[in-house]
């Protein structure tokens, strides 16, 4: 029986769990071993091995998306008293390792796979009670996430904005998915070509980034007129005046 606490899973080997010949412990909250362009999806298991007769163990777990972008990695010796010397590893109906494979005590074993979106992952140990090992599957991602940037409210065709303009960021990644976002960013001061830069980080530490230049005037232009010749001390001109006469200008503070 399977139990859950703090994060982590284990194995509880009651009287009815000790009658087994397989007890496993199944770490969901350690800090994995992927690399640059690797990603956790099953976490780690230990299976260790108890004294009676060999019996399977199995746990499931879900994959992102289905297909070859995975690894299965074997730690052997891991979280047990000695190294596993007969065994095999079965995932999906298909054997990955047999006995002939944990003769030499071979500490690491490693083989590409495939996965279906839910998997089941099952595991005999027939070696030296206490002996075990621990099983994760890792998947590969090289390619970098995709990010944009939308403005809002949009600029007008000469490309200004006159209030304040929020810049958000959508991100999105295929395979091992999204680990962070860019936050939205407010513009709220003056000014013209303020670039906004965005960046997305995917679960495999990919990153792609963006930016988006931002004009701002809120403030209102000023219209200023004047008359050519001026008026008279009394504010009269004593002439009919032309469009000519009068020059309007408008003045952005």
């Amino acid at each position: 029986m399977l139990w859950i606490l703090g994060g982590i899973m284990r194995s509880r080997c009651s009287l009815r769990a000790q009658a087994l010949a397989l007890c496993v412990f199944g770490y969901l909250g350690v800090v994995s071993t992927a690399h640059a362009g690797e990603f956790p999806v099953s976490g780690a298991y230990d299976f260790v091995r108890e004294s009676g007769k060999p019996s399977p163990q199995s746990v499931q777990f879900s994959a992102p998306v289905a297909g070859n972008y995975y690894q299965l990695r074997i730690y052997n010796g891991q979280g047990a008293s000695s190294e596993v010397t007969s065994g095999s590893v079965v995932l999906n109906g298909a054997e990955l390792f047999s006995s002939a494979d944990f003769k030499k005590k071979t500490t690491f074993l490693e083989t590409s796979v495939s996965l279906q979106l839910q998997n089941a992952l099952t595991v005999i140990l027939a070696g030296k009670p206490g002996s075990g090992l621990r099983i994760e599957v890792i998947g590969i991602d090289n390619d970098k996430p995709t990010i944009s940037a939308a403005v809002n409210p949009d600029a007008n065709p000469a490309g200004w904005h006159n209030v304040d303009t929020k810049v958000t960021f959508s991100c999105s990644d295929a395979l091992s998915g999204i680990e962070s976002c860019s936050n939205p960013v407010l513009i709220s001061e003056e000014g013209a070509n303020q670039v906004v830069d965005g960046s997305a980080v995917d679960r495999a530490g990919n990153i792609a980034s963006t930016e988006v230049a931002i004009n701002l005037d809120k403030t209102a232009p000023q219209l200023g007129a004047e008359i050519t010749p001026p008026a008279n001390s009394a504010g009269w001109h004593r002439k009919s005046m032309g469009s000519d006469s009068i020059d309007c200008s408008l003045r952005s503070v």
